[in-house]
């Protein structure tokens, strides 16, 4: 399988990525979102499995993602054919494949 983009940096412990893996899925830099700091959108989540949102860290304030996102190792993301997100937020200096 051949994927083109950028990888995602060695150092990184978890991203968020799509819920729905594919190869070429952009993997981003992780941020928790407690409670209901990010209301807009039509995402939700169940609070009794904890109230604990992943979204990606390059989204403006009070958005939320088109997809749900959850948290996996850089280093299986990177197994799975994820690309870096390159936006300044997440990884801007993510070396081309």
């Amino acid at each position: 399988m051949t994927t083109t983009g950028h990888r995602i940096p060695s150092l990184m412990g978890f991203v968020a990525v799509p819920v729905r893996k594919s190869p070429g899925m952009v993997a981003h830099r992780v941020e928790r979102v407690w409670d209901d700091q990010r209301t807009a959108g039509q995402l939700r989540w169940d609070k009794g499995k904890g109230d604990v949102l992943v979204v990606p860290a390059c989204l403006p304030a009070g958005q939320m993602p088109d997809e749900p996102h959850h948290e996996l190792s850089a280093d299986m993301a990177d197994h799975l054919g994820a690309v870096a997100c390159t936006q300044q937020a997440c990884f801007p200096n993510a070396e081309p494949r």
